[in-house]
Order: structure tokens, then C-alpha cells, then sequence
């Protein structure tokens, strides 16, 4: 096995135990999503009794086989990821990991109801598209709206599938929408998404004076484009949180003039809109070379950031989850 295929050994061990998908093992475990997330992201080779004792008994009780059968294949299988890594005397490496929400015209307006009897056949169903593990986040409603996560590989081959049209017929239901969403949270492991860079990549040193030193910054170039005119401008977007166990998350959004523009487009906005409605807006005046705003956030909500010229041209739209 090849050691960055982890999270693939992981979801053919589960799929022999007759669990469809990640979803419906954390389920019948009763395994937080997370633990779920970090064995996708970074391999946990030593996990705690307790996820051994939850992983055991869902198996156990799914195949009525015996549960200390279960937890001695667990782990065995563990222990071999284990003994290659020590054979390799390396790391494993930490998988990138893709955000991303997807939206169902479902018929029940029950969410419970979904969860129970609806989720489990499109998860299964999704993953065998993706070819990979694939985390809910969440799920809610309008019509249903589900947070995911899974490897860029098969977010793309979902993607693929969706944009051929088949993903609907797939899963028997409309897929209305597909969207990548920014995740933060991986911000604090080092994982940027496809876009986003360290600031000391875009910002010279003065402007690099004005952040503050603390916290994980992400730092994104955008071309703003009206009046067959196009002015660069940096997205920053700086973390902070006390610890790694704090569900709460400090947020900075900045923008910065850059290239041969000193000064920021008079009027440019920068607005953050929370479940569709604006909850921070910010515009810049005519000698202006930075606007920001702060605000805090917790694990798991999701916010928007706009920047919009001349009242009516949205130029950037990049969606976030913390």
C-alpha cells in the first residue's frame, strides 16, 4: 500500500465491514465527524480505545460478529500503517482536503427525516463517485444544503459528474447547486485551497507592518475588473484563536492596493453577508489604501466576502466556512 493512500485503505476496511460510507459509520459509531476528518487529513495511527471500542461495536453489530474479533482487526490494521511508517522512518503525509456544499431539492422539509432515511443512500452514492472518503458537516435546510469534505480528487470526479449532468439521476435527486467553500479551520493545519497563498508571497514589508503578528494569515490576488478598466487588489484574511480546542475564531478581513495602483478604487466595498443577509460593509474613500473589518466566529459557520465597484459590479464572491 502506498502510504498517501491512507484514507483509501481506511474507507476499503470500513466498506468489507458492509458500511457504504464515512457517513453512515459515524452514524452507527457515533464517531464525531471530525475524528472522521483528521484520519482524511493526517492519519491517526494510534487511535484511543474508545474510537477502537465505537469502531468495534458499530462493526460487531452490523456483520453479528464478535467484538473482540472486531477490535483485533482494527488493530492489526492500524499496527500495519504503523509498522510502515517506522519502516520508512517518515511521516505521513497530510492529505490536501476539499470544502465544498451541494444542494439537494429534497421533498421533506423534515431535516430528521433526511438525516435518517435519505442521507445515507446519497453518501454512499456520492462516494462511490469520488472514489474516496467524503465527511458530512453539516446538513440543513433550504431546500437541503450539505457541508462536505473529501480529497480534491473526489470533490473534481463529483464535480465532473455534476457538471455532465448524470449526478443528478446518480442520486435521485436535483442537484441544484455546487459551490467550493474556503475552510478556514484547515488555515491552522497549514492547508491553503487552490487560490490562496502565504501574505509574505503578496504584500511588501510595509504593508506587512500593518498585520498583525499573531495569528494564520492567508493572503489572495484579485483582479477587479469594471469599466474595461482592472485594478489588482490582495484579500487578507487573518486567524486568530486562543487555543486548538476554542470553538470561537477571531477574523480580519483586509484589502490591500497593490501593483501600480497606490491607492484603492474610491467606492470599492467590502462586504461580508451572513446567511444571505449583510452583516459588515465597508467602502473605501478616495485616498484610501486598505480598508478591513473584524468580527468573531465560530466553528462551523459559514459567511460570505464580497467586493463590489460602482454600486452594481460584483467583482469577487468567495465563500467561507470556519
Amino acid at each position: 500500500m502506498n502510504m498517501s493512500n491512507f484514507a483509501q485503505a481506511f474507507k476499503d476496511f470500513y466498506k468489507k465491514k458492509n458500511f457504504k460510507s464515512a457517513y453512515a459509520l459515524a452514524k452507527e459509531s457515533e464517531l464525531e465527524a471530525y475524528h472522521l476528518t483528521k484520519i482524511m487529513r493526517n492519519p491517526i495511527l494510534n487511535p484511543t480505545e474508545k474510537t477502537i471500542e465505537k469502531l468495534a461495536k458499530a462493526f460487531a453489530d452490523r456483520n453479528k460478529t464478535n467484538l473482540e474479533t472486531e477490535k483485533k482487526e482494527i488493530q492489526e490494521f492500524f499496527q500495519e500503517w504503523r509498522d510502515k511508517k517506522s519502516s520508512t522512518g517518515n511521516n505521513l503525509p497530510m492529505n490536501q482536503v476539499q470544502s465544498w456544499s451541494l444542494n439537494l431539492e429534497v421533498t421533506t422539509n423534515d431535516l430528521s427525516e433526511f438525516k435518517e432515511n435519505i442521507l445515507p443512500d446519497i453518501m454512499a452514492q456520492l462516494e462511490n463517485v469520488g472514489e474516496g472518503m467524503i465527511i458530512v458537516k453539516y446538513a440543513k435546510k433550504g431546500s437541503i444544503i450539505l457541508g462536505l469534505e473529501s480529497s480534491s480528487e473526489s470533490y473534481l470526479k463529483v464535480r465532473s459528474s455534476y457538471l455532465n449532468g448524470e449526478l443528478s439521476e446518480l442520486l435521485g435527486l436535483t442537484v441544484s447547486d455546487l459551490q467550493i467553500q474556503t475552510n478556514l479551520t484547515q488555515w491552522f493545519d497549514n492547508i491553503f485551497t487552490t487560490g490562496w497563498q502565504a501574505a509574505n508571497e503578496l504584500l511588501t514589508p510595509s504593508q506587512l507592518e500593518l498585520v498583525r503578528t499573531i495569528g494564520i494569515k492567508g493572503a489572495k490576488l484579485i483582479d477587479l475588473r469594471a469599466d474595461l478598466l482592472i485594478h489588482a487588489v490582495v484579500l487578507l484574511v487573518n486567524l486568530v484563536r486562543e487555543n486548538n480546542d476554542s470553538p470561537e475564531v477571531e477574523i480580519t478581513l483586509r484589502v490591500y492596493s497593490t501593483g501600480d495602483d497606490v491607492y484603492l478604487p474610491p467606492n470599492l466595498k467590502l462586504i461580508v453577508l451572513s446567511k444571505n443577509e449583510v452583516f459588515k460593509e465597508i467602502t473605501a474613500r478616495s485616498e484610501d489604501r486598505i480598508i478591513q473589518c473584524q468580527f468573531l466566529g465560530e466553528i462551523g459557520e459559514e459567511f460570505t466576502v464580497q467586493l463590489v465597484l460602482d454600486e452594481a459590479v460584483i467583482t469577487l464572491t468567495e465563500d467561507f466556512v470556519i
